[in-house]
């Protein structure tokens, strides 16, 4: 999963700025800020003590891709649900066979450039985008440009470079968390309504039928989390908003997604609250060896803990070298996790610099920074390894630019312009090398516009 803002972060900001509730309001339930403001909000966190969170986590097609699907792991791939025939029919021909790795779509752009490719349905801000099984991509709620979250979903084919509508699920959700499960189904947790109202339920949508079928509920109300597929096919997901600046909700920081019975569990208590240390938001990386990397991403926090699904334990880490709200968290082909950009408590504005996570030492350390500051980018994992950093916030502008991280060097080196400015957006690592970029907004208003970007060789 492509790594991107969170705007369960904008309204702890607006908490703050007294435009959302505040601690002892009978009922949580934060309302996004126009459009227009959104990116202010989460750059305004370091100095008025608000909150921000990046949940961000590595996609890796190739394990998607290897992955059996022979089990049914307890819930029917025939169920059905309220889905249009035209949808439906749209996706039973998409599905015919998997996107070769070689295969080139339309207006592919040449090496180390950007091209526009064809738009989605809504426009949408916040929303997420997952690698199919297939190579395709489904794109799943979001808010457009009335500030409303959106239930509907829509996925790209790389073949024909096109978006086509894909069903609807049962509630409008954003700041959800969206997992592809061994069998090949997509599950759909948590987020926030079109009301601000705070979910707990899930859904689980099938890309061969289009079908969306619930599953759950969660333990809680969870918007802002962070997911990982564990190795045993269950799903992890972590991080609490709430705390110091909003009612906490959620009955736990983590839970588990078993797909065999259909129920979330509690994953267990970190080891910091035992020393009455509370985690809030926060980002969900899975290391080499199968343990989960859970570092805070609220102000004033460096907190970090790994969790050990295969014991349900948890144990204290190394704490980061500063805290950054609205960074990224992003999985390295050596094993380390680069965290890039967002905003430390300075009160400055968003940072260029860098800094990675070591499991061997259970250490932070600083790499290189970034040749613009940014908060809430993109990040995504290349076919090589190195890393794209594409758009954000600087603390006037949603951002064009984009650089790629080689974690050989150490450095950032720049990789071009967008078409357009993005924030809030998803980029998404395509079979065939490409990444799609969708969506976002430049901070007055949300869009349908998808672009492609082909990486350069390694200089």
């Amino acid at each position: 999963m492509d790594s991107r803002a969170s705007r369960a972060d904008t309204a702890r900001a607006a908490a703050e700025m007294g435009t959302g509730p505040r601690v002892g309001d009978p009922v949580a339930r934060p309302r996004r800020l126009p459009v227009a403001v959104r990116a202010v909000a989460i750059l305004a966190v370091a100095a008025l003590a608000g909150g921000a969170a990046l949940a961000g986590t590595r996609l890796a097609f190739e394990r998607q891709a290897t992955t059996s699907s022979a089990s049914p792991l307890g819930i029917s791939l025939a169920s059905t649900s309220a889905t249009s025939t035209s949808a439906t029919a749209a996706l039973s021909t998409a599905t015919a066979s998997p996107v070769p790795p070689s295969e080139t779509p339309p207006n592919s752009p040449a090496p180390g450039g950007f091209a526009k490719t064809g738009s989605m349905l809504t426009p949408r801000s916040g929303a997420t985008a997952t690698l199919l099984r297939d190579g395709r991509v489904l794109i799943a709620g979001g808010a457009r440009e009335d500030h409303d979250a959106v239930a509907s979903l829509e996925v790209f084919d790389p073949r024909t470079g096109r978006f086509s509508a894909a069903g609807t699920m049962s509630t409008s959700r954003i700041e959800h968390t969206a997992t592809v499960l061994p069998d090949g189904r997509v599950l759909l947790a948590g987020g926030m309504n079109d009301e601000g109202g705070w979910l707990n339920t899930a859904e689980i949508w099938n890309p061969t039928t289009g079908a969306v079928t619930p599953t759950g509920p969660m333990t809680g109300p969870r918007p802002g989390g962070s997911a990982v597929l564990l190795r045993d096919g269950r799903v992890f997901i972590a991080g609490r908003t709430g705390g110091s600046f909003l009612v906490a909700v959620s009955t736990s920081f983590a839970e588990i997604f078993d797909p065999a019975t259909g129920a979330f569990t509690s994953a267990g208590s970190p080891a910091g609250e035992a020393d009455g240390y509370m985690f809030g938001a926060a980002s969900a990386v899975e290391l080499a060896d199968g343990r989960v990397l859970v570092a805070e991403a609220d102000p004033g926090t460096r907190h970090a803990e790994l969790y050990d699904p295969t014991n349900r334990t948890w144990s204290k880490t190394g704490s980061m070298l500063m805290s950054r709200p609205a960074r990224s968290a992003t999985l390295l082909n050596n094993g380390r996790v680069l965290f890039a950009g967002g905003v430390p408590d300075s009160g400055s504005g968003p940072t260029a610099t860098s800094e990675l996570y070591d499991p061997t030492s259970g250490t932070f350390r600083a790499t290189g920074s970034m040749a613009q500051p940014r908060a809430g980018q993109c990040t995504t994992s290349l076919a090589d390894g190195r890393v794209l950093i594409s758009g954000g916030w600087d603390g006037s502008a949603a951002l064009r630019s984009a650089e790629i991280y080689d974690a050989a060097t150490g450095k950032f080196l720049p990789a071009g312009s967008m078409t357009v400015s993005r924030w809030g957006h998803t980029a998404t690592l395509l079979p065939n090398g490409l990444v799609l970029m969708a969506g976002g907004g430049d901070g007055n208003s949300d869009r349908t516009d998808a672009e492609l970007f082909n990486p350069p060789a390694r200089r």
